[in-house]
């Protein structure tokens, strides 16, 4: 075994297993760089980071091109050095073992804690009421975020489906799957909080589901029974929604008809202040959250709709009986939703 950057010392079978298992690691790292250099493509990131302010988009830059170096410079270091670090430890190969298993333990627990969860929303049927913010805020914990002096509260009716858990809970996504596919009906309205703009739930209907029993303490979500059935046929054109709530029996009955194909909502119009939201605020007991999502542009197209019943929205507060339908829009949904954890807002 003699030779340029060898070591001269017999070692057994067990040894020899530790020096393979080392340059295995090593020719994963140059592995990870070869993913890393076509991640932005396979994900489609370019729509993603052509969003971002010149600044953000730079940083993310050079970040990914020195991520990429780190993990070449250990792949390098572990190859170069595998027997030295098990046949020979000096100072030097201890400190560049350590170095290794805290980086990739911190990267482990990190994968197991950090990443968002992940979902479908397919269907998507959006109805638009405006509102006085006087007859409004006395329902909302949080500040109105008013469009030309008018508040607006929408009902979004959607299906939710391939729920995914990320991080530490990730193990018990196949469990909870045949729960987390179903239809799913929020009723929120626009906020601020400080200087970001976002949405406040007034109530969220699902079908009885485990969810019902988590939603309410982990994210402030006021969840609640019902029953819901809806129709999305884009071929024909023809929307439809069914829903009646099981605790105060109101209902959502609508029927509409698409206008036109999907696109995107027009910069700095009320088609954008209303899809384009991303952040989500919660009271529940005194205590204030927020969480956010991620997420491509809604593709939107309007819909001529007709609301048959919509006594679901009174049992929400008092604010419904001045509400005025104004639009409504429809999505074929996305494909892929992201939605981190909550964290708690200063009081």
């Amino acid at each position: 075994m003699e030779g340029a950057g060898m070591i001269a010392v017999p070692f057994d079978g067990c040894e020899y297993g530790w020096v393979i298992a080392l340059r295995v690691g090593a020719v994963a790292h140059f592995v990870l760089v070869g993913l890393n250099l076509g991640l932005a493509r396979w994900l489609n990131w370019k729509p993603e980071i052509e969003r971002m302010s010149p600044l953000v988009r730079e940083v993310f830059q050079i970040h990914s091109i020195f991520l990429m170096l780190v993990l070449t410079i250990w792949g390098v270091l572990t190859w170069r050095f595998a027997e030295e670090m098990i046949l020979a430890p000096t100072e030097m190969s201890r400190w560049l073992g350590g170095a290794l298993m805290v980086f990739w333990g911190l990267r482990t627990v990190m994968q197991w804690t950090h990443y968002s969860a992940q979902a479908e929303w397919d269907d998507v049927t959006m109805i638009h009421y405006a509102v006085k913010p006087e007859v409004l805020q006395p329902s909302v914990p949080f500040e109105l975020d008013a469009w030309e002096g008018q508040a607006f509260v929408s009902a979004v009716a959607f299906t939710l489906r391939g729920m995914t858990l990320k991080g530490a809970l990730g193990w018990l996504s196949p469990l909870i799957r045949p729960f987390v596919s179903h239809p799913f009906l929020n009723l929120r309205t626009y906020v601020r909080h400080g200087e970001e703009p976002g949405i406040y739930f007034l109530a969220e209907w699902v079908p009885w589901v485990p969810t019902l029993l988590i939603a309410r303490p982990m994210y402030g979500l006021p969840y609640r029974p019902g029953r819901l059935r809806y129709r999305f046929d884009a071929p024909s054109g023809r929307v439809s929604g069914r829903v009646r709530s099981d605790w105060g029996g109101g209902c959502l009955n609508y029927e509409g008809t698409l206008a036109q194909g999907p696109e995107s909502a027009e910069s700095g119009g009320l088609t954008e202040f209303l899809m384009e939201r991303y952040t989500a605020f919660t009271r529940w007991k005194s205590r204030s959250k927020r969480f956010r999502v991620w997420h491509p542009p809604w593709p939107q197209q309007e819909i001529e709709l007709e609301v048959e019943t919509e006594t679901l929205l009174v049992e929400t507060g008092a604010w419904a009986e001045k509400a005025q339908y104004v639009t409504a829009h429809a999505s074929p949904g996305l494909p892929m939703v992201w939605m981190g954890a909550p964290e708690a807002l200063a009081q």
